[in-house]
């Protein structure tokens, strides 16, 4: 399930947009804010939340498309409204 907050993109929802642990960690360190988790009472009970403008800039860098390139996820006409909505 997608988080849903114009602002943020929760980690999870990175991962499914083809980012991984350790591009995330290496491209933003740090998430921009953290919360509990309203889709799960067990597991993870925080959600790390990133900054969408930061998300969108990330994946125009030649680390983001290098990556997608090499792990053939192609970033091409993606919808991220999804996320925000």
């Amino acid at each position: 399930m997608a988080y849903k907050d114009g602002n943020m993109i929760s980690f999870t929802d990175l991962m499914n947009n083809g980012w991984t642990k350790r591009l995330i960690e290496t491209q933003f360190g740090e998430p921009d804010y953290v919360k509990d988790n309203p889709y799960s009472s067990t597991g993870f009970p925080q959600m790390r939340l990133y900054n969408r403008k930061r998300v969108e800039i990330a994946e125009q860098t030649a680390l983001f498309k290098n990556h997608c390139k090499r792990s053939h996820f192609s970033t091409e006409g993606a919808d991220l409204s999804d996320f925000f909505a």
